[in-house]
Order: structure tokens, then sequence, then C-alpha cells
């Protein structure tokens, strides 16, 4: 019985410090590094401003904020700031993450910035544009709502919402998905895109039509393209359909690259030209 009650006290007092120490975190004060000039003002109600003007810094953490104009509330921890606003974040590997922005309002206790107009998300070679930004700086996680294009070295993504997270560097595009790679386009009402190895996820139906002579026409309910190796697998409801054949299968392979891709279980071979049909459990196909 008094090993049962030590244990408690003993995992009582761990709780009583972890919430210590995550409310010692949210309560770091944000810090004001450089400003050309510093007016102290005191608003109708009671709460305390500062007035920060010309080569504004402010930095909590490991984050820095840098604009031209900032008001700082400094009973609630919160910061306004105006023109040429930049938020730099350490990210993983050594990279840096920066955010610029027209105007943010940013709360220093949950950390989360509202960002507003001109937007711009840079992780190492990608790029997000938007108007309208949530940024949830402890996750470090971007949700937009109104419109946004995700530009890297190679592809293109929009849609109408989206999150981006800097750490997994996976990125969620939700309503009127749209990926304009290289050699194909692909459409889907809501994607995942692997920023790392350029991987398309698909959760939902998936069209993908092909640029040049070849007219491939892939679709799928679930499954992947990679955009720089040009491969796809499909694994749900997946179909295939060139200048020679139209291919249906439970599970679905093609590389772009070979030309050549293989289909198993359920598997119906179409000859556009003829239309001779084929069934059986397994096909490949050039």
């Amino acid at each position: 019985m008094r090993r049962q009650a030590t244990l408690r006290l003993l995992g009582l007092c761990l709780g009583v410090l972890a919430c210590a120490s995550v409310a010692g975190q949210e309560e770091r004060p944000i810090e004001v590094l450089n400003a050309e000039t510093l007016e102290g003002l005191s608003l109708p109600d009671g709460r305390k401003v500062r007035k920060l003007l010309g080569n504004v810094q402010l930095k909590q953490d490991s984050t820095i904020l840098y604009c031209d104009s900032a008001y700082q509330y400094e009973d609630a921890n919160m910061v306004r700031a105006m023109s040429r606003v930049r938020i730099v974040s350490p990210g993983d590997e050594g990279r840096e993450v920066v955010i610029r922005a027209d105007r943010i309002d940013y709360d220093g206790k949950p950390r989360i910035a509202e960002l507003y107009d001109h937007i711009v998300l840079e992780d190492s070679t990608r790029r997000l544009y938007t108007d309208r930004m949530t940024y949830y700086r402890s996750e470090g996680r971007a949700v937009y709502w109104d419109g946004g294009r995700l530009v890297d070295d190679e592809n293109v993504l929009t849609s109408r919402r989206g999150t981006y997270l800097t750490r997994p560097r996976l990125a969620r595009f939700n309503d009127q998905a749209v990926l304009t790679a290289p050699k194909y386009n692909l459409y889907a009402d809501s994607m995942h895109y692997q920023t790392r190895d350029k991987r398309a996820i698909f959760v939902t139906h998936t069209e993908i039509y092909g640029k040049g002579r070849g007219r491939r026409t892939l679709m799928t309910d679930r499954g992947y393209y990679l955009t720089r190796a040009r491969e796809a697998l499909l694994y749900q409801n997946a179909y295939y359909r060139d200048t020679s054949y139209t291919i249906t299968g439970d599970t679905l392979f093609f590389a772009d690259t070979l030309g050549y891709g293989w289909a198993r279980c359920s598997v119906r071979m179409v000859d556009r030209d003829t239309s001779f049909a084929v069934f059986g459990e397994w096909a490949t196909f050039q």
C-alpha cells in the first residue's frame, strides 16, 4: 500500500514538474532586440503598448521577427508587426524557414501567427504563396484556406485549402488540388505531397494526364506518383490508357521513363483499335 502511494506521489510530482515546464515555456516573453525608436503607450482599457519603429527586431526562443514597425502588447505577450515583415525560424537539418508577409499578428503564448497579404513561406527550395495563413510555430505547421500555391524546383501545386508541415516536409492539399509536373498534370479533390522525394500521394479519386505524344491517362482512388522518377503505383480502381490500350486492374504500376508497366488482379486489357479484350490476373505492357 505504501509502495503504491509512493508511486502515485512520484507520478504526481513529475506531472506537476511537466506542467510547470510547459507553462514556463508558454509564458516566455517576446524580447525587443532592436528598434530605432520606442514609445510607451497606455490604451483606454489600461493595457500597456510599446510602439516600435525602424529596423525592428523581436525574438522569442530561437525565432526572430523583423519588420519596419510594430505594436507590442506587453501584458498579453502579443505583437502586431507591419511592413516588410519576416519571421525566421530554425528548421531541421540546419536549414531556416522564412515567412514574409505585409502584416502579422503574433500571440507569444500559444506561439501562433496570423499572417495577411503577399505571404511567402520559404523552406529550402520550396516556396508557398498565399494571402491568408495561420502559422503554428511550435509545430512548424502553416494552414491556408483561401487559395495557395507551392512551387519547388520541378513542380507547382495549387489548391483552395491546404497545410504545409516544415518538419516532416509534407504538404496536404484540399479542394481543387492540381499538381503540374514536367510530364504530367494531376487533378484531385485532395492530395498529399512529400517534398523530400517529390511524391504525390492520392487519398481521393485522382486523374493524371500526360503531356506530349504519348497522351497517357491514369486514374485511381489510392496510390502515389513520384514526379522526379516519373513512376506511378495505383492500387484502388486503377486505370491506364494510351494510344494503343486501355487497362484496368486492382493494382497497376507504370514507369514512364522506361515506357513499361504491369497490372495484376482482375486485369482487363482492351486494344483501342480493334476492341479486342483480354482478361487475366497479370499483364505487362509497353
